[in-house]
């Protein structure tokens, strides 16, 4: 392939998001001839996008004048959450289109960009575990997280609010017996349901929970199940279904289903299952 790799390029979303140090090499003066070099084998390897972490702007022109998309963003030593998100935002916004290739670059792979790797592969959602984004960037960079590094990680969890609607009071006819087919009984139903952090005060952003409470008392009514593992299955079912199009993603959601009345009552207050789903 003609031109020159740059060094430590690594591809950490395969064709589509890449790290290297500067183009040219490190320093404030780094070769014209190898850094024509270097853009030469990125446009091979389709980068069309560069996302400078450099305390200047060095550079941005002569990426811009051979066509490359250019975002920058400072990346000081000490970096507050609030640096951390805009960043993760803005990788993430340019990565949004499905035709951008994007090599982020600062002088160094020092100590802090593989933190900042790691740490969008979790605000991204394209993993849930520090540890084991920690140790794929580690296996492709083929060296260990710094500690400065990995103290980068657990800062950009995502941000959620937990929902719970408590008791819900439904009547229905549910159970493997004719009494209860036939007769309606009293079940209280839990919602529990996680989504994502928001700043307009706006009832779109999230679940409403008049509409969430009338739809599983109608579910209760409306179907029959021999099992309340099922009832409780499709409860989620039909919440999530319901949701799916809305400003928001629920990421986990558990229903529980008590059923008070039972043949066991003499036995025991209460019967209730719980079904689980998480997305992220």
């Amino acid at each position: 392939m003609a031109g020159l790799k740059p060094n430590d390029f690594n591809w950490i979303i395969e064709g589509k998001l890449a790290v290297s140090e500067c183009i040219g090499g490190s320093g404030l003066t780094p070769r014209k001839i190898r850094r024509e070099e270097e853009i030469q084998w990125l446009k091979g390897q389709g980068i069309n996008s560069i996302f400078s972490l450099l305390d200047s702007d060095f550079n941005l022109k002569n990426y811009q004048e051979v066509g490359f998309r250019t975002y920058h963003y400072p990346l000081h030593d000490d970096i507050p959450k609030e640096s951390l998100n805009v960043i993760f935002d803005a990788i993430k916004e340019a990565l949004a289109d499905k035709d951008r290739k994007l090599l982020i670059h600062r002088e160094l792979l020092d100590e802090q960009v593989p933190g900042i790797l790691a740490g969008y592969l979790i605000y991204s959602k394209l993993l849930d575990d520090p540890i084991l984004a920690r140790t794929i960037l580690e296996k492709i960079l083929e060296k260990p997280l710094s500690p400065k590094a990995i103290a980068l990680i657990p800062t950009v969890w995502i941000m959620s609010f937990d929902i719970h609607l408590s008791k819900i009071k439904c009547f229905g006819k549910h159970g493997i017996y004719d009494n209860e087919k036939n007769n309606e009984q009293k079940f209280f139903v839990d919602i529990y349901i996680n989504i994502d952090d928001f700043e307009e005060d706006s009832i779109s952003n999230t679940i409403n929970y008049e509409e969430v409470a009338d739809l599983v008392i109608e579910i209760v009514a409306s179907e029959s199940f021999d099992l309340i593992e099922s009832l409780s299955k499709n409860i989620v079912k039909k919440i999530v279904s319901q949701y799916q199009k809305g400003n928001f993603t629920i990421n986990e959601i558990k229903v529980t289903v008590h059923k008070p009345d039972t043949i066991l009552k003499s036995k025991t207050q209460d019967i209730s299952v719980s079904y689980f789903e998480k997305y992220r």
